[in-house]
Order: structure tokens, then sequence, then C-alpha cells
């Protein structure tokens, strides 16, 4: 069956390659249409890069931790499978930083905590408030939407041009290299969005844990988890050939890509696709969670000084943190810097030495062998890394079916970007 099929009202079948936010919501929007989407997933759970562990009574999120305000469309989505009251909103007091002499100093997060702040000094406050009453002006909605006039500017250059050294190093890169990656690596429009976007925002955790969502979608799909696809072949004429690991192959009438595209491009025949694509990349993640029996005073910290080793530390009594922590317990989760996590990805003893290094920044961090439970978090593709000049290059990507591309690389690094990077892979169907 052609995918023209689809103007004319017939069902189609068509392969979703990724469980993730991106590709269920794809395929959630599909079947709506009473379309036949088949979900291909290569791990075995579903919700990609939202994964919760449970485990003893500690729900541990270990991939995305929160939901923000701005993110209008995954809430639109979770009142569509009644799960809107499902939000708690978090209490985030905001980053704090740990100077060379173990003082906790709190990251300012407004215009009137910059200029009170003393790690910054004042003719870079001065230059750090006019930059931000700057951007609300010229980016007027917190939607995400990037400004492509900045595209082409890597952030640090920008953020330093514009606020100072100090002020770039000690508040913006802190922040940004524990969520994303180096400031250096990546665009200053990607930069300028979530600044803007965070101006008054709030953040949500789901009480099912992060996953609660996907695998709600999940269970009125066809989701074949534990099943990686090896081959992706434009067929003749207009299907799509889809080969998994098992040895199985199958015919599809079209397909939404919706895993990292690191994994799957070299797995695409017959499509011409982009040569820059072959230059994206994802930026690694290790991370560890542990928690002990007891309670421990709650900060969310990161070092001042730039530092090779660890990104943060996020500690706190029980409640959430990056899951549920249950009652009587107290937990800290603390993740390495981008640079470092390449190395402790493989490392058999990588817990322990970033636990090492994150006791020498942190006194108040407890010894990891005094833990109860001990989670060590992996993602060798955790977030997409947009350089500079990314945003203009995925303009020019063509969409067009049998073979269309979802995920979070296509819009924000982020559940939101993924979510309407699904909606955007639909619509190219001629469906919304």
């Amino acid at each position: 069956m052609a995918v023209g099929a689809l103007a004319d009202g017939c069902s189609v079948k068509i392969a979703v390659v990724g469980a993730g936010p991106a590709g269920l919501t794809a395929a959630r929007i599909l079947a709506a249409n009473a379309h036949r989407p088949v979900v291909f997933e290569a791990s075995d759970w579903i919700g990609g890069r939202t994964r919760t562990i449970r485990r003893d009574g500690h729900a541990v999120d270990v991939g995305a931790g929160w939901l923000a305000s701005f993110y209008t469309e995954t809430f639109r989505l979770l009142a569509a499978v009644g799960l809107d009251e499902s939000l708690d909103q978090l209490d985030l007091a905001g980053a704090s930083c740990l100077s060379d002499h173990g003082e906790i100093i709190d990251v300012p997060a407004t215009a009137s905590e910059a200029i009170s702040t003393q790690i910054i000094p004042l003719a870079e406050k001065l230059r750090l408030v006019a930059w931000a009453a700057a951007l609300l002006i010229r980016q007027p909605q917190a939607n995400l939407k990037p400004d492509l006039r900045f595209d082409k500017i890597d952030a640090d250059s920008h953020i330093t041009r514009a606020v100072g050294p100090k002020a770039a190093e000690r508040v913006f890169t802190p922040m940004v290299s524990a969520v994303f990656s180096d400031l250096s690596e990546l665009s200053a429009a990607l930069l300028r969005s979530w600044v803007r976007a965070g101006v008054g925002a709030r953040f949500y955790a789901l009480e099912g844990g992060m996953d609660s969502l996907w695998t709600r979608i999940a269970e009125d799909l066809d989701v074949r988890t534990d099943t990686p696809v090896r081959n992706i072949a434009m067929g003749r004429g207009s299907g799509i050939d889809i080969s998994t690991d098992s040895g199985s192959s199958e015919r599809f009438d079209a397909c939404v890509v919706a895993a990292p595209i690191t994994r799957v491009r070299s797995i695409i025949e017959g499509a011409d696709l982009p040569h820059w694509l072959d230059d994206m990349r994802y930026a690694p993640h290790f991370r560890v969670y542990a928690a002990i029996e007891g309670t421990l005073e709650r900060a969310d910290i990161h070092p001042l000084e730039s530092d090779e080793h660890v990104a943060t530390v996020s500690r706190g009594p029980a409640g959430r943190l990056w899951g549920v922590i249950p009652e009587g317990h107290s937990a800290a989760l603390v993740g390495s810097s981008g640079s470092w996590s390449h190395d402790l990805i493989d490392a058999s003893d990588a817990a322990e030495q970033l636990w090492g290094r994150a006791r020498e920044i942190d006194r108040g961090l407890f010894e990891l062998s005094d833990a109860v439970l001990v989670e060590s978090i992996r993602w060798d593709e955790a977030v997409p890394v947009m350089a500079p000049g990314h945003f203009a290059r995925v303009k020019t990507l063509e969409q067009r079916p049998p073979l269309v591309f979802a995920g979070d690389w296509l819009v924000q690094p982020c559940i939101e970007g993924a979510v309407r990077s699904g909606i955007g892979a639909a619509k190219h169907f001629g469906l919304a």
C-alpha cells in the first residue's frame, strides 16, 4: 500500500523505531487516526531516557528527573491520558556553588539575587542584569524556540562576551554542564532559549516515576521491547523493510525513526541522508545514586571553580530527589562532568571513583560504604549535543514519508523536545 493512502483515509502499517517519548508520541497519534503503528524498542523497558528504577521502596529517575512548566505539549499529553493529577511540584531552591573553602553559596536565579551575590564582581552583575533584560525583550515567549541569529555562535563565547568571564564561569557553566554538556560545545541559541524559558518556571515530578506517562501510552499500542532493529531498508516501490537482531524481517508502508540518530544512521539503507548527520553526537552521563538511613541536610551544589570530574551533587532527606526517597532515608545523586563521563562509563570502579571525588568537594556527603542502596547510572547517549549551527542544519532536513525522523535532537534536548518532534513526525503524514 502506498503512503499516499494516508491522505485518502486508508489505514497503513507504520514501523516506529524507539519507545521513548518521541516514538510513543508519534505512535499514539498514528493509532488515534486508525493507522497501525508497531513500535520496536531495543531495551527491555519503555520510556527511553525517562527510565525509573524501582527498588526497596526507592523510585530512582535515572534519566530525566523533572518536567518544566514550559513543557506545554507534554502537559497536554499528560491531561489526555489522565495523568495531569499525578504531578508533584518540586521545591527547588536553585543551584548552589561550593567555594574553595567548602562554603555553599546560592547561584543567582533572579535579577535581585544577581545584584546581591558575592560570587561575581559588580561590573559583571550589572552586565548580567542588562543581558537578561534584553533577552526577555528579544524573546518574549518562554517556548524554547531557538533564535537562529545566535545559532552559529558557541554558548561559551557568547555568554562570556555578554556578561563577563566570572559570571559565565560561576553562573552559567555549572548549571549548563550538569544538564547538557560543556558550554563551548553548544549553540548560543540553545543557551538563550533555556535561560528565557527558565524565567519564572515551575518544575514537577510524576508520582509514579518519570516513565509512568510512557508506560501508560504503551498499554494501548503494539510495542515490542527487547527487539533491536538491525536494518531499515527502503524497499522496492513504497515499502520499508525492518529487520531485527532475531533475524525476523517485516514489510511496512512507512517508518518513523525515533531512536538516537547516532545509533540508527548507519543501518538505514536506500535513503539519501545529509552528511552532517555523521557529525551528530551525544554527551554521556554517569551518575551514582546512593541512600542511607537517617536524615541528611538538603543541598543542590556544583563546584564553584571548574572541576574536571564532578558536575553536580544533590542530597537530601526523604521526599523527592530525582525520584522518591522513602521515609527514614536520605539520598544523594552525584553526576560526573562530561569530559570524565567518557572514562567512567565502562570503568568497573566508576562509582567509587566519582563518589570519592565528590566527597573531596562536598564535606557533607556520606561515605559510599555506609549506603544501604547504590545505583550506578550509565548513559552512553544521554543528551544530544546541539553544536553551533545545529538548529539551522535541522531546518534543512527534508522530512517526508515513507521515512520520517523524530527525537529531541530535532527540537530541544529534553522530554518536551522529544514530544514536539513526535507530533511533528505525525504531521509529516498529514496528521496532528
